[in-house]
């Protein structure tokens, strides 16, 4: 059996139902700086290209 060094997952729905546990991630990062929440539907229209892109879609436009 040959032994990999790494293993890397595509969490973004493709594999597993992460959204909910994305918007919470969000909200939550959200609340820290006082910033209003984003709806489920924000968030799954922000989900694609990585957790930073994320977070930074998930900011208000004026932050």
């Amino acid at each position: 059996m040959k032994a990999y060094g790494a293993a890397i997952f595509d969490m973004d729905g493709t594999l597993v139902d992460t959204l909910a546990d994305l918007y919470d991630s969000v909200n939550e990062m959200l609340a820290h700086y006082d910033l209003p929440p984003r709806t489920l539907d924000e968030v799954r229209r922000f989900v694609g290209n990585g957790a930073r892109k994320l977070m930074i879609r998930s900011l208000p436009a004026d932050k």
